[in-house]
Protein backbone atom coordinates (compact mmCIF):
# COMPACT_ATOMS: atom_id res chain seq x y z
CA UNK A 1 0.00 0.00 0.00
CA UNK A 2 1.31 3.89 -0.71
CA UNK A 3 1.92 6.33 2.38
CA UNK A 4 0.53 9.31 1.99
CA UNK A 5 3.58 10.60 0.65
CA UNK A 6 3.70 8.51 -1.88
CA UNK A 7 0.10 9.12 -3.02
CA UNK A 8 1.12 13.13 -2.45
CA UNK A 9 3.96 12.30 -5.20
CA UNK A 10 2.29 9.95 -7.41
CA UNK A 11 -0.55 13.37 -7.73
CA UNK A 12 1.92 15.81 -8.47
CA UNK A 13 3.48 14.24 -10.99
CA UNK A 14 1.84 14.65 -14.17
CA UNK A 15 4.98 12.50 -15.80
CA UNK A 16 3.75 9.28 -14.40
CA UNK A 17 2.13 6.74 -16.18
CA UNK A 18 -1.96 7.75 -16.54
CA UNK A 19 -2.99 4.63 -14.88
CA UNK A 20 -0.83 4.79 -11.67
CA UNK A 21 -1.73 9.00 -11.41
CA UNK A 22 -5.16 8.40 -12.12
CA UNK A 23 -5.20 5.35 -9.27
CA UNK A 24 -3.11 7.40 -6.34
CA UNK A 25 -5.69 10.57 -6.71
CA UNK A 26 -8.73 8.07 -6.45
CA UNK A 27 -7.09 6.49 -2.92
CA UNK A 28 -6.61 10.09 -2.28
CA UNK A 29 -10.46 10.66 -1.65
CA UNK A 30 -10.51 7.47 -0.46
CA UNK A 31 -8.39 7.44 2.13
CA UNK A 32 -9.18 11.19 2.78
CA UNK A 33 -5.82 11.94 2.70
CA UNK A 34 -5.83 16.18 3.49
CA UNK A 35 -2.05 16.79 3.08
CA UNK A 36 -3.23 16.39 -0.90
CA UNK A 37 -5.89 18.66 -0.61
CA UNK A 38 -3.39 21.61 -2.47
CA UNK A 39 -1.89 18.95 -5.35
CA UNK A 40 -6.11 18.04 -5.72
CA UNK A 41 -6.79 21.41 -6.26
CA UNK A 42 -4.15 22.09 -8.86
CA UNK A 43 -4.53 19.38 -10.62
CA UNK A 44 -8.29 20.53 -11.11
CA UNK A 45 -7.12 22.95 -14.58
CA UNK A 46 -5.33 20.40 -16.21
CA UNK A 47 -6.49 19.57 -19.40
CA UNK A 48 -6.56 15.90 -19.26
CA UNK A 49 -10.23 15.72 -18.58
CA UNK A 50 -10.07 12.24 -16.58
CA UNK A 51 -7.40 13.91 -14.44
CA UNK A 52 -9.79 16.70 -13.51
CA UNK A 53 -12.44 14.82 -13.02
CA UNK A 54 -10.99 12.23 -10.44
CA UNK A 55 -9.46 15.45 -8.47
CA UNK A 56 -12.74 16.70 -8.21
CA UNK A 57 -14.57 13.60 -6.68
CA UNK A 58 -11.61 13.29 -4.21
CA UNK A 59 -11.93 16.37 -2.75
CA UNK A 60 -15.54 16.34 -2.59
CA UNK A 61 -14.57 12.85 -0.52
CA UNK A 62 -12.02 14.42 1.99
CA UNK A 63 -14.10 17.50 2.23
CA UNK A 64 -11.84 20.14 3.32
CA UNK A 65 -12.89 23.46 3.06
CA UNK A 66 -10.30 25.02 1.04
CA UNK A 67 -11.38 22.96 -2.05
CA UNK A 68 -14.77 24.66 -2.51
CA UNK A 69 -13.96 27.93 -4.12
CA UNK A 70 -11.87 26.35 -6.85
CA UNK A 71 -14.64 23.50 -7.42
CA UNK A 72 -17.24 26.40 -7.81
CA UNK A 73 -14.70 28.20 -10.14
CA UNK A 74 -14.40 25.58 -12.03
CA UNK A 75 -17.86 24.05 -12.30
CA UNK A 76 -18.72 27.70 -12.99
CA UNK A 77 -16.82 27.84 -16.00
CA UNK A 78 -17.69 24.36 -16.78
CA UNK A 79 -21.49 25.39 -16.73
CA UNK A 80 -20.38 28.05 -19.57
CA UNK A 81 -19.17 25.97 -21.95
CA UNK A 82 -21.60 23.54 -21.76
CA UNK A 83 -24.47 26.10 -22.59
CA UNK A 84 -22.30 27.61 -25.24
CA UNK A 85 -22.16 24.66 -26.50
CA UNK A 86 -25.66 24.23 -27.06
CA UNK A 87 -26.92 25.05 -30.71
CA UNK A 88 -28.92 28.37 -30.22
CA UNK A 89 -32.59 28.04 -31.74
CA UNK A 90 -35.70 30.34 -31.54
CA UNK A 91 -37.01 31.22 -28.27
CA UNK A 92 -33.69 29.51 -26.94
CA UNK A 93 -32.15 31.76 -23.80
CA UNK A 94 -28.33 33.43 -25.19
CA UNK A 95 -25.60 31.36 -23.84
CA UNK A 96 -23.34 33.48 -21.43
CA UNK A 97 -20.54 35.17 -23.61
CA UNK A 98 -18.28 36.84 -20.36
CA UNK A 99 -15.58 35.85 -19.77
CA UNK A 100 -14.83 34.13 -16.26
CA UNK A 101 -11.96 34.39 -13.78
CA UNK A 102 -9.90 36.96 -16.87
CA UNK A 103 -10.66 34.04 -19.46
CA UNK A 104 -11.13 34.71 -22.94
CA UNK A 105 -13.28 33.19 -25.52
CA UNK A 106 -13.00 29.42 -25.81
CA UNK A 107 -13.41 27.20 -28.75
CA UNK A 108 -16.23 25.00 -29.34
CA UNK A 109 -14.21 22.18 -29.38
CA UNK A 110 -12.76 23.05 -26.27
CA UNK A 111 -16.46 23.06 -24.73
CA UNK A 112 -17.07 19.89 -26.30
CA UNK A 113 -13.85 17.89 -24.32
CA UNK A 114 -15.44 19.30 -21.01
CA UNK A 115 -16.86 16.53 -18.70
CA UNK A 116 -19.75 16.60 -16.00
CA UNK A 117 -19.15 17.61 -12.65
CA UNK A 118 -21.10 16.34 -9.70
CA UNK A 119 -23.11 19.18 -9.66
CA UNK A 120 -24.84 17.81 -6.61
CA UNK A 121 -21.54 18.05 -4.63
CA UNK A 122 -20.59 21.35 -5.94
CA UNK A 123 -24.09 23.63 -5.79
CA UNK A 124 -24.23 24.85 -2.52
CA UNK A 125 -27.40 25.62 -1.14
CA UNK A 126 -27.66 29.36 0.65
CA UNK A 127 -30.57 30.68 2.49
CA UNK A 128 -29.18 34.13 2.42
CA UNK A 129 -30.14 34.16 -1.48
CA UNK A 130 -33.90 32.76 -1.08
CA UNK A 131 -35.68 36.11 -1.63
CA UNK A 132 -38.71 37.00 0.64
CA UNK A 133 -41.23 35.37 -0.85
CA UNK A 134 -39.47 31.89 -0.24
CA UNK A 135 -39.80 32.92 3.79
CA UNK A 136 -43.09 32.74 5.66
CA UNK A 137 -44.37 35.03 8.04
CA UNK A 138 -41.96 33.95 10.97
CA UNK A 139 -39.01 34.29 9.10
CA UNK A 140 -38.59 30.69 8.19
CA UNK A 141 -37.97 29.36 4.72
CA UNK A 142 -41.47 28.04 3.28
CA UNK A 143 -41.78 24.16 3.60
CA UNK A 144 -39.10 21.94 1.03
CA UNK A 145 -41.56 20.54 -1.39
CA UNK A 146 -42.77 24.42 -1.70
CA UNK A 147 -39.63 25.43 -2.33
CA UNK A 148 -38.80 22.85 -5.09
CA UNK A 149 -42.01 23.72 -6.78
CA UNK A 150 -42.08 27.11 -6.55
CA UNK A 151 -37.72 27.45 -7.35
CA UNK A 152 -38.05 24.81 -10.19
CA UNK A 153 -39.95 27.39 -11.78
CA UNK A 154 -38.26 30.72 -11.09
CA UNK A 155 -36.70 33.06 -13.29
CA UNK A 156 -33.34 32.82 -11.77
CA UNK A 157 -31.37 30.14 -13.04
CA UNK A 158 -29.36 29.83 -9.25
CA UNK A 159 -32.78 29.42 -7.51
CA UNK A 160 -34.06 26.90 -9.93
CA UNK A 161 -30.23 25.17 -8.89
CA UNK A 162 -31.42 24.98 -5.65
CA UNK A 163 -34.23 23.74 -5.75
CA UNK A 164 -33.39 20.85 -7.89
CA UNK A 165 -30.96 19.92 -5.31
CA UNK A 166 -33.53 20.20 -2.47
CA UNK A 167 -35.21 17.76 -4.54
CA UNK A 168 -32.39 14.90 -4.18
CA UNK A 169 -33.69 12.36 -1.57
CA UNK A 170 -37.32 13.50 -1.03
CA UNK A 171 -39.25 10.60 -2.34
CA UNK A 172 -42.60 12.55 -3.08
CA UNK A 173 -44.57 11.83 -6.03
CA UNK A 174 -45.88 15.22 -5.99
CA UNK A 175 -42.82 16.51 -7.44
CA UNK A 176 -42.28 13.74 -9.90
CA UNK A 177 -43.99 15.79 -12.77
CA UNK A 178 -42.39 19.12 -12.34
CA UNK A 179 -39.43 17.26 -12.25
CA UNK A 180 -40.02 15.74 -15.86
CA UNK A 181 -40.57 18.76 -16.76
CA UNK A 182 -37.42 20.32 -15.93
CA UNK A 183 -35.66 17.14 -17.09
CA UNK A 184 -37.44 17.54 -20.43
CA UNK A 185 -37.17 21.35 -20.84
CA UNK A 186 -34.66 21.93 -24.04
CA UNK A 187 -34.20 25.44 -22.41
CA UNK A 188 -33.20 24.88 -19.33
CA UNK A 189 -29.18 24.89 -18.09
CA UNK A 190 -27.59 21.36 -17.54
CA UNK A 191 -27.02 22.01 -14.23
CA UNK A 192 -30.52 22.56 -13.41
CA UNK A 193 -31.42 19.56 -15.83
CA UNK A 194 -28.83 17.20 -14.48
CA UNK A 195 -29.78 17.56 -10.37
CA UNK A 196 -33.76 16.88 -11.88
CA UNK A 197 -32.45 13.79 -13.38
CA UNK A 198 -30.77 12.89 -10.02
CA UNK A 199 -33.67 13.64 -7.85
CA UNK A 200 -36.03 11.22 -10.36
CA UNK A 201 -33.94 8.74 -9.99
CA UNK A 202 -33.62 8.37 -5.93
CA UNK A 203 -37.47 8.90 -6.16
CA UNK A 204 -37.80 5.72 -8.10
CA UNK A 205 -40.87 6.47 -9.73
CA UNK A 206 -42.01 4.57 -12.60
CA UNK A 207 -43.10 7.63 -14.84
CA UNK A 208 -39.69 8.41 -14.45
CA UNK A 209 -38.32 6.05 -16.51
CA UNK A 210 -39.12 6.97 -20.36
CA UNK A 211 -37.81 10.26 -19.39
CA UNK A 212 -34.32 9.51 -18.22
CA UNK A 213 -34.32 6.69 -21.01
CA UNK A 214 -35.26 9.67 -23.82
CA UNK A 215 -32.21 11.59 -21.99
CA UNK A 216 -29.53 8.92 -22.40
CA UNK A 217 -29.53 10.31 -25.90
CA UNK A 218 -29.90 14.01 -24.71
CA UNK A 219 -27.20 16.27 -26.73
CA UNK A 220 -25.92 17.43 -23.27
CA UNK A 221 -23.11 15.27 -21.77
CA UNK A 222 -23.87 16.15 -18.00
CA UNK A 223 -27.72 15.28 -18.62
CA UNK A 224 -26.46 11.80 -20.42
CA UNK A 225 -24.28 11.17 -17.48
CA UNK A 226 -27.19 12.06 -14.65
CA UNK A 227 -29.31 10.08 -16.70
CA UNK A 228 -27.51 7.03 -16.60
CA UNK A 229 -26.81 7.00 -12.85
CA UNK A 230 -30.52 7.75 -12.05
CA UNK A 231 -31.48 4.30 -14.56
CA UNK A 232 -29.12 2.40 -11.93
CA UNK A 233 -31.66 2.53 -9.28
CA UNK A 234 -34.86 2.17 -11.67
CA UNK A 235 -33.34 -0.97 -13.37
CA UNK A 236 -35.97 -3.28 -15.26
CA UNK A 237 -35.68 -5.05 -19.29
CA UNK A 238 -36.38 -1.29 -20.33
CA UNK A 239 -33.33 0.73 -18.79
CA UNK A 240 -30.74 -2.02 -19.46
CA UNK A 241 -31.66 -1.98 -22.75
CA UNK A 242 -31.35 1.28 -23.17
CA UNK A 243 -27.98 1.30 -21.08
CA UNK A 244 -26.80 -1.27 -23.01
CA UNK A 245 -27.21 1.23 -26.19
CA UNK A 246 -25.59 4.12 -24.66
CA UNK A 247 -22.81 2.06 -23.19
CA UNK A 248 -21.17 3.16 -27.09
CA UNK A 249 -21.84 6.70 -26.15
CA UNK A 250 -19.65 9.28 -27.42
CA UNK A 251 -17.90 11.04 -24.41
CA UNK A 252 -16.09 8.46 -22.02
CA UNK A 253 -17.44 9.91 -18.88
CA UNK A 254 -21.31 8.83 -20.14
CA UNK A 255 -19.81 5.36 -21.18
CA UNK A 256 -18.40 4.99 -17.57
CA UNK A 257 -21.24 6.36 -15.45
CA UNK A 258 -22.78 3.49 -17.99
CA UNK A 259 -20.99 0.61 -17.05
CA UNK A 260 -21.36 1.58 -13.04
CA UNK A 261 -24.96 1.60 -13.83
CA UNK A 262 -25.25 -2.04 -15.40
CA UNK A 263 -23.19 -3.13 -12.72
CA UNK A 264 -25.51 -1.62 -10.04
CA UNK A 265 -28.59 -3.33 -11.88
CA UNK A 266 -26.81 -6.51 -12.21
CA UNK A 267 -28.67 -7.64 -15.32
CA UNK A 268 -27.09 -10.64 -16.79
CA UNK A 269 -28.46 -9.58 -20.14
CA UNK A 270 -25.68 -6.41 -20.10
CA UNK A 271 -22.93 -8.91 -19.81
CA UNK A 272 -22.07 -9.47 -23.51
CA UNK A 273 -22.02 -5.36 -23.58
CA UNK A 274 -19.79 -5.08 -20.89
CA UNK A 275 -17.34 -7.91 -22.15
CA UNK A 276 -17.13 -5.50 -25.39
CA UNK A 277 -16.38 -2.69 -23.38
CA UNK A 278 -13.19 -4.24 -21.39
CA UNK A 279 -10.93 -2.83 -23.17
CA UNK A 280 -11.79 0.95 -23.66
CA UNK A 281 -9.34 3.51 -24.98
CA UNK A 282 -10.06 5.47 -21.80
CA UNK A 283 -8.63 4.52 -18.67
CA UNK A 284 -12.19 5.23 -16.44
CA UNK A 285 -13.96 3.13 -18.54
CA UNK A 286 -12.12 0.00 -18.43
CA UNK A 287 -11.90 1.15 -14.29
CA UNK A 288 -15.94 1.05 -14.36
CA UNK A 289 -16.33 -1.80 -16.70
CA UNK A 290 -14.14 -4.06 -14.29
CA UNK A 291 -16.25 -3.33 -11.18
CA UNK A 292 -19.06 -3.86 -12.70
CA UNK A 293 -18.13 -7.12 -13.89
CA UNK A 294 -17.45 -7.38 -10.13
CA UNK A 295 -20.74 -7.36 -9.19
CA UNK A 296 -22.09 -9.76 -11.36
CA UNK A 297 -22.28 -13.42 -8.88
CA UNK A 298 -18.60 -14.61 -9.23
CA UNK A 299 -18.41 -17.95 -11.38
CA UNK A 300 -20.07 -17.12 -14.80
CA UNK A 301 -18.31 -14.48 -15.36
CA UNK A 302 -15.17 -15.90 -14.12
CA UNK A 303 -15.58 -19.43 -16.23
CA UNK A 304 -16.08 -17.00 -19.27
CA UNK A 305 -13.13 -14.32 -18.47
CA UNK A 306 -10.81 -17.35 -18.26
CA UNK A 307 -12.47 -18.55 -21.74
CA UNK A 308 -11.60 -14.61 -23.40
CA UNK A 309 -8.04 -14.64 -21.69
CA UNK A 310 -7.18 -17.90 -23.30
CA UNK A 311 -8.34 -16.93 -26.78
CA UNK A 312 -7.79 -13.07 -26.60
CA UNK A 313 -5.13 -10.87 -28.08
CA UNK A 314 -2.37 -9.02 -26.13
CA UNK A 315 -4.28 -6.00 -25.84
CA UNK A 316 -7.73 -7.62 -24.72
CA UNK A 317 -5.83 -9.66 -22.19
CA UNK A 318 -4.11 -6.47 -20.44
CA UNK A 319 -7.79 -5.37 -20.29
CA UNK A 320 -9.04 -8.83 -19.05
CA UNK A 321 -6.42 -8.83 -16.46
CA UNK A 322 -7.37 -5.27 -15.06
CA UNK A 323 -10.74 -6.55 -14.75
CA UNK A 324 -10.22 -10.05 -12.73
CA UNK A 325 -8.15 -7.37 -9.98
CA UNK A 326 -11.58 -5.81 -9.14
CA UNK A 327 -13.50 -9.24 -8.48
CA UNK A 328 -13.07 -10.48 -5.03
CA UNK A 329 -13.22 -14.42 -5.97
CA UNK A 330 -10.32 -17.23 -4.78
CA UNK A 331 -11.53 -18.14 -8.45
CA UNK A 332 -10.35 -15.25 -9.90
CA UNK A 333 -6.90 -15.07 -7.50
CA UNK A 334 -5.78 -18.77 -8.88
CA UNK A 335 -6.86 -17.04 -12.64
CA UNK A 336 -3.91 -14.19 -11.82
CA UNK A 337 -1.28 -16.28 -10.06
CA UNK A 338 -1.26 -18.36 -13.88
CA UNK A 339 -0.75 -14.95 -15.72
CA UNK A 340 1.86 -14.45 -12.97
CA UNK A 341 3.60 -16.71 -14.86
CA UNK A 342 3.34 -15.53 -18.22
CA UNK A 343 6.17 -15.16 -20.01
CA UNK A 344 5.15 -11.48 -21.48
CA UNK A 345 6.06 -9.10 -18.77
CA UNK A 346 3.75 -6.58 -19.28
CA UNK A 347 0.98 -9.03 -18.64
CA UNK A 348 2.92 -10.53 -15.73
CA UNK A 349 3.20 -6.97 -14.20
CA UNK A 350 -0.27 -5.85 -14.38
CA UNK A 351 -1.25 -9.72 -13.00
CA UNK A 352 0.91 -8.34 -9.73
CA UNK A 353 -0.88 -4.80 -9.38
CA UNK A 354 -3.95 -6.95 -10.14
CA UNK A 355 -3.26 -9.54 -6.79
CA UNK A 356 -2.42 -6.55 -4.81
CA UNK A 357 -6.08 -5.03 -5.35
CA UNK A 358 -6.91 -8.47 -3.93
CA UNK A 359 -4.48 -7.96 -0.64
CA UNK A 360 -3.91 -11.95 -0.52
CA UNK A 361 -1.49 -13.14 2.22
CA UNK A 362 -1.48 -16.42 0.38
CA UNK A 363 0.02 -14.52 -3.08
CA UNK A 364 2.93 -13.08 -1.60
CA UNK A 365 5.13 -15.58 -1.93
CA UNK A 366 4.21 -15.61 -5.90
CA UNK A 367 4.20 -11.54 -5.92
CA UNK A 368 7.81 -11.71 -4.67
CA UNK A 369 8.78 -14.18 -7.03
CA UNK A 370 7.49 -12.49 -10.22
CA UNK A 371 9.21 -9.14 -8.39
CA UNK A 372 12.80 -10.61 -8.32
CA UNK A 373 12.09 -11.97 -11.66
CA UNK A 374 10.96 -9.02 -13.62
CA UNK A 375 13.81 -7.06 -12.19
CA UNK A 376 16.78 -9.46 -12.55
CA UNK A 377 15.55 -8.60 -16.58
CA UNK A 378 15.66 -5.01 -15.82
CA UNK A 379 19.30 -5.21 -14.46
CA UNK A 380 20.15 -7.43 -16.97
CA UNK A 381 19.25 -4.95 -19.79
CA UNK A 382 20.22 -1.98 -17.92
CA UNK A 383 24.26 -3.79 -17.23
CA UNK A 384 24.15 -4.28 -21.21
CA UNK A 385 23.21 -8.14 -21.21
CA UNK A 386 20.71 -8.57 -24.17
CA UNK A 387 21.52 -5.49 -25.35
CA UNK A 388 18.79 -4.13 -28.30
CA UNK A 389 16.06 -5.85 -26.71
CA UNK A 390 12.95 -5.19 -25.81
CA UNK A 391 13.05 -3.41 -22.12
CA UNK A 392 11.01 -5.98 -20.07
CA UNK A 393 7.99 -4.25 -17.39
CA UNK A 394 9.30 -2.95 -14.59
CA UNK A 395 8.09 -5.14 -11.74
CA UNK A 396 6.10 -3.29 -8.35
CA UNK A 397 8.69 -2.83 -5.19
CA UNK A 398 5.57 -2.88 -2.87
CA UNK A 399 4.49 0.34 -4.75
CA UNK A 400 3.64 1.29 -8.58
CA UNK A 401 6.02 4.44 -8.46
CA UNK A 402 8.33 2.05 -9.72
CA UNK A 403 7.17 1.97 -13.09
CA UNK A 404 8.16 5.23 -13.43
CA UNK A 405 11.15 5.79 -11.13
CA UNK A 406 13.10 2.54 -12.18
CA UNK A 407 15.44 4.16 -14.85
CA UNK A 408 16.07 7.11 -12.47
CA UNK A 409 18.30 5.25 -10.39
CA UNK A 410 20.70 5.38 -13.43
CA UNK A 411 21.44 8.75 -12.32
CA UNK A 412 22.86 7.40 -8.87
CA UNK A 413 25.85 5.61 -10.94
CA UNK A 414 29.36 6.81 -11.22
CA UNK A 415 30.40 9.72 -13.61
CA UNK A 416 31.97 7.28 -15.65
CA UNK A 417 29.12 4.82 -15.71
CA UNK A 418 26.70 7.68 -17.17
CA UNK A 419 27.82 7.81 -20.74
CA UNK A 420 26.92 3.71 -20.92
CA UNK A 421 23.36 4.58 -19.03
CA UNK A 422 22.92 7.53 -21.50
CA UNK A 423 22.85 5.25 -24.05
CA UNK A 424 20.91 2.82 -23.05
CA UNK A 425 18.55 5.46 -22.13
CA UNK A 426 18.93 6.87 -26.08
CA UNK A 427 18.04 2.85 -26.98
CA UNK A 428 14.84 3.50 -24.88
CA UNK A 429 13.61 6.61 -26.50
CA UNK A 430 13.47 4.79 -29.90
CA UNK A 431 11.02 1.53 -28.45
CA UNK A 432 7.77 0.42 -29.35
CA UNK A 433 6.00 1.44 -26.33
CA UNK A 434 5.31 5.30 -25.57
CA UNK A 435 5.38 4.44 -21.79
CA UNK A 436 8.87 3.30 -22.38
CA UNK A 437 9.59 5.81 -24.32
CA UNK A 438 8.06 8.48 -21.52
CA UNK A 439 9.97 6.24 -18.78
CA UNK A 440 13.33 7.21 -20.53
CA UNK A 441 12.54 10.72 -21.10
CA UNK A 442 11.46 11.10 -17.43
CA UNK A 443 15.06 9.81 -16.28
CA UNK A 444 17.07 12.12 -18.42
CA UNK A 445 15.54 14.76 -16.16
CA UNK A 446 18.13 13.48 -13.62
CA UNK A 447 21.38 13.94 -16.04
CA UNK A 448 22.91 16.59 -16.95
CA UNK A 449 24.73 18.52 -20.11
CA UNK A 450 24.73 19.06 -23.79
CA UNK A 451 24.56 15.27 -24.32
CA UNK A 452 20.96 15.04 -22.30
CA UNK A 453 19.66 18.33 -24.11
CA UNK A 454 20.32 16.70 -27.62
CA UNK A 455 18.29 13.83 -26.23
CA UNK A 456 15.66 15.62 -24.72
CA UNK A 457 14.96 17.95 -27.43
CA UNK A 458 15.14 14.44 -29.91
CA UNK A 459 12.61 13.52 -27.43
CA UNK A 460 10.01 16.31 -28.24
CA UNK A 461 9.41 15.36 -31.98
CA UNK A 462 8.27 11.89 -30.64
CA UNK A 463 4.80 11.26 -32.16
CA UNK A 464 3.27 10.33 -28.58
CA UNK A 465 1.63 13.85 -26.60
CA UNK A 466 2.85 11.69 -23.54
CA UNK A 467 6.25 11.29 -24.32
CA UNK A 468 6.84 14.93 -25.93
CA UNK A 469 5.06 16.14 -22.59
CA UNK A 470 7.62 14.45 -19.89
CA UNK A 471 10.51 15.71 -21.91
CA UNK A 472 9.75 18.86 -21.25
CA UNK A 473 9.47 18.11 -17.84
CA UNK A 474 12.98 16.90 -17.54
CA UNK A 475 14.37 20.07 -19.49
CA UNK A 476 12.75 21.97 -16.66
CA UNK A 477 14.39 19.78 -14.13
CA UNK A 478 17.61 19.98 -15.96
CA UNK A 479 17.36 23.88 -16.35
CA UNK A 480 19.40 24.71 -18.77
CA UNK A 481 18.71 27.90 -20.45
CA UNK A 482 20.43 27.58 -23.78
CA UNK A 483 17.54 25.10 -24.93
CA UNK A 484 15.13 27.45 -24.89
CA UNK A 485 15.73 28.64 -28.05
CA UNK A 486 14.73 25.00 -29.80
CA UNK A 487 11.56 25.21 -28.31
CA UNK A 488 9.62 27.68 -29.90
CA UNK A 489 7.88 25.32 -31.55
CA UNK A 490 6.20 24.02 -28.60
CA UNK A 491 4.46 27.13 -28.80
CA UNK A 492 2.25 25.59 -31.29
CA UNK A 493 2.27 22.48 -30.37
CA UNK A 494 -1.18 20.25 -31.37
CA UNK A 495 -1.44 18.90 -27.94
CA UNK A 496 -3.00 20.73 -24.97
CA UNK A 497 -1.15 18.49 -22.51
CA UNK A 498 1.86 19.13 -24.45
CA UNK A 499 1.82 22.90 -23.92
CA UNK A 500 0.59 22.56 -20.73
CA UNK A 501 4.01 20.77 -19.92
CA UNK A 502 5.55 23.68 -21.62
CA UNK A 503 3.98 26.69 -19.69
CA UNK A 504 4.89 24.64 -16.34
CA UNK A 505 8.44 23.84 -17.72
CA UNK A 506 8.78 27.39 -18.25
CA UNK A 507 8.14 28.44 -14.80
CA UNK A 508 11.16 27.08 -13.60
CA UNK A 509 13.08 29.61 -15.95
CA UNK A 510 14.28 33.01 -14.61
CA UNK A 511 15.14 34.10 -18.15
CA UNK A 512 13.45 36.83 -20.82
CA UNK A 513 13.32 34.57 -23.55
CA UNK A 514 11.10 32.14 -21.36
CA UNK A 515 9.36 35.40 -20.04
CA UNK A 516 8.67 36.06 -23.92
CA UNK A 517 7.25 32.64 -24.55
CA UNK A 518 4.64 32.57 -21.26
CA UNK A 519 3.62 35.77 -22.02
CA UNK A 520 2.49 34.05 -25.74
CA UNK A 521 1.02 31.16 -23.83
CA UNK A 522 -1.12 33.38 -21.87
CA UNK A 523 -2.36 35.92 -24.58
CA UNK A 524 -2.72 33.33 -27.40
CA UNK A 525 -3.08 29.88 -26.43
CA UNK A 526 -6.59 27.95 -26.75
CA UNK A 527 -6.83 26.39 -23.80
CA UNK A 528 -7.81 28.18 -20.45
CA UNK A 529 -5.43 25.77 -18.16
CA UNK A 530 -2.61 26.75 -20.26
CA UNK A 531 -3.22 30.63 -19.90
CA UNK A 532 -3.57 30.04 -16.31
CA UNK A 533 -0.31 28.65 -16.06
CA UNK A 534 1.29 30.49 -17.97
CA UNK A 535 0.31 33.60 -16.12
CA UNK A 536 1.47 31.26 -12.84
CA UNK A 537 4.47 31.72 -14.31
CA UNK A 538 4.43 35.29 -14.89
CA UNK A 539 3.51 36.27 -11.67
CA UNK A 540 6.60 34.46 -10.33
CA UNK A 541 8.77 36.15 -12.23
CA UNK A 542 7.53 38.99 -11.29
CA UNK A 543 7.86 38.23 -7.54
CA UNK A 544 11.36 37.38 -8.13
CA UNK A 545 12.51 40.47 -10.08
CA UNK A 546 10.35 42.35 -7.40
CA UNK A 547 12.47 40.55 -4.65
CA UNK A 548 15.71 41.61 -6.27
CA UNK A 549 16.57 38.88 -8.40
CA UNK A 550 18.29 38.89 -11.35
CA UNK A 551 16.76 38.56 -15.42
CA UNK A 552 18.60 36.58 -17.51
Amino acid sequence: MWSDQQIIDLVSNYAAPHAVRFRAIRVAGDRQVVAAVPALIEILYEPDPAVSVAAAESLGRIGDPRAIEPLLEVTRRNDLKLTAAIPQGPGRPEAPTEPVSGEQEESPEAAKQQNPFNYKELTVFKIDLLPKEYFQADGTPIPRKELVQRGLKDNDQQLRKMAAKAAIGMRDADLVPVLIDTLKNPYEVESVRYLAAEALGEMEAEAAAAPLLDALGDENVAVRYSAASALSNLGGETAVKGLVEALRDENEFVRSQVAFALGKIGDSRALEALFGAVNDQHEGVRFSVAEALGRFPGQPVLQELEARLARADRTMRLALVEVLGQIKDDHAIEILRKVLRDPDTDLSYRASLALMEHKNLDTLDDLIEASRRLDKELMEWLGGEGAGAPIPALAPEGDETTQFKAYSTIGLKKNEEQAAALEKLSVALQHASPNVRGCAANALGDFRGPAVNQLLLTALQDDHEYVRATALASLGKVGDPDVLPALEKCLADPSEEVRYAFARMLGSFQDLRAVRFLEDLAGKDASPDVKRVARTGLQAYDAHRAAGGPAS
